[in-house]
């Protein structure tokens, strides 16, 4: 039977998505199934690694029937998830050993303050380029093995595995046989040299893992294996992606190149640009990572920007603002950058409307987004030409208008939302035959509306200066 069609694997958090795309990088079919989790509070969350590996399964039910498509049809199949949530199961069985743990701040907290004392975050940061925080894979998994004396024994033992979520879902589609991730999921751990791209020696022995019970690293485009009894795909299809997804993000906005940028505009801000082969400095304001682009290894520059968290009544009036902020009149509500868990309020009155608020909300994003990219503009000497937005929050016309405005850069809106989908899925068909390179990809991203600054500089600057005297 012709292969016609590229199947897509997500999963974040709470919801696992199958997308299934053809030659002409369109989405033709797609399906999604929401999970609960076991645990759930402020510090600790937890999964049933099962349910997920069930969920993916109705995902990719779903997305098939929704438009009668043969799944013998499918070429090939690229995966990407967060990185973030850890698996444990054992090697004989292949079934879980523990509940996949997406968040314990509680346990791993202290220890990373401890960490801290003993001053191994900074060869943390120099090893990987990341921060030492409490939600990384690798201060959880050490919170487990030093808390559970039977899991550090088989672990001694070398009886389990260890993955994150692209692991254990690659783990289940070829039959439980092959034991792979790619260097964007790697890289995310606190435990993969960022220059050396494998796993390394001294932060194994810091965290107190073994190289043994950790999964391969390959690039993200790599053999990964076929599909093994793993209903309702039939066996044999090629995994040929594996991609983390801010990642496939950036290559689905169009971030083949060096210097193309992306913004997601989510409860923080998401912002990843191409630094090509060069890895980037470590300096306070981002980090440097690896990209999925090819064999050849690509790296970027990631940066998370705090947005003010709204969970009130009013949020959805976002969508309803009257005016365009640049020509809104002066506004006496102002939300001013704190931290990523809380906001400060200035100006409030008896006579405040939810419009003001939404307002200032809007600013708030745009003028921290403009704070932090001048920021790695002189710390890294970049010029951005140009920023593409993606997220739920780039629906909205009037936000990323005003973000062209005070950027002074021309902000892009691809006409396919699910930039995460396609970036993985264009990945996939690179390495499949579907697309012959990256020039025969620009074919196929189509752009919805580029905002092009309508505010002069100076008044675009007058206006930051005035947000930033609060």
């Amino acid at each position: 039977m012709k292969k016609k069609y590229i199947l897509t694997i997500l999963h974040n958090q709470t919801l696992s998505e199958a997308f299934v795309l053809d030659k002409k990088a369109q989405i033709v079919g797609h399906g999604q199934q929401e999970i609960t989790p076991i645990k759930v509070s402020g510090t600790h969350i937890e999964y049933d690694p099962l349910d997920i590996i069930y969920s993916i399964r109705s995902a990719i039910h779903k997305s098939l029937k929704s438009n009668q498509i043969d799944a013998e049809e499918i070429a090939s199949i690229g995966i990407t998830t967060d990185a973030h949530t850890t698996v444990i199961w054992d090697k004989q069985t292949g079934l879980p050993y523990h509940n996949c743990i997406a968040k314990n701040t509680e346990g791993t907290t202290p220890l990373c303050q401890q960490l801290c004392r003993d001053r191994i975050d900074d060869s943390i940061r120099e090893r990987t380029g990341l921060s030492l925080t409490p939600d990384a894979p690798a201060p959880l998994l050490k919170w487990l093995v030093d808390t559970d004396p039977n899991l550090h024994h088989h672990l001694k033992k070398k009886t389990l595995m260890i993955g994150t979520l692209d692991t254990w879902i690659l783990y289940n589609l070829t039959g439980r046989t092959i034991h792979k991730t790619d260097r964007t999921h790697a890289s995310k751990t606190l435990l993969m040299n960022l220059k050396e791209t494998q796993w390394d020696p001294f932060l194994l022995k810091e965290f107190h893992l073994n190289h043994a019970i950790l999964p391969e690293i390959l690039p993200s485009q790599a053999d990964f294996g076929t599909t093994q009894y793993f209903v309702p795909l039939p066996d044999g299809i090629p995994i040929v992606t594996l991609c983390e997804k801010d990642s496939a993000r950036l290559i689905g906005t169009s971030g083949f190149n060096f210097g193309q940028a992306k913004l997601s505009y989510e409860d923080t801000g998401q912002f990843l640009i191409n630094t090509g082969t060069d890895c980037p400095p470590i300096t306070p304001h981002a980090n440097p990572t690896l990209i999925a682009n090819g064999a050849t290894q690509h790296y970027g520059l990631h940066a998370e920007i705090p947005f003010p968290h709204m969970n009130i009544p009013w949020f959805p009036q976002l969508t309803q603002l009257t005016k365009p902020l640049s020509e809104a009149p002066p506004n006496s509500v102002h939300i001013l950058p704190s931290d990523t868990q809380r906001m400060t309020l200035s100006g409030l009155h008896a006579g405040t409307t939810a419009e003001e608020l939404t307002h200032a909300y809007f600013e708030a994003i745009v003028f921290q987004t403009n704070t932090i990219l001048r920021q790695l503009e002189s710390e890294h000497r970049l010029f951005l030409k140009e920023l593409k937005a993606d997220g739920p929050l780039s629906n909205n016309n009037l936000l990323l208008q005003f973000q062209a405005d005070i950027l002074q850069l021309p902000v892009i809106r691809m006409a396919e939302p699910h930039t995460q989908a396609l970036g993985t899925a264009l990945l996939t068909g690179l390495n499949s035959g579907f697309f012959k390179d990256k020039q025969d990809i620009q074919k196929h991203l189509k752009i919805d509306r580029t905002f092009l600054p309508s505010m002069d500089p100076i008044s675009s600057l007058s206006r930051y200066n005035q947000w930033k005297r609060f």
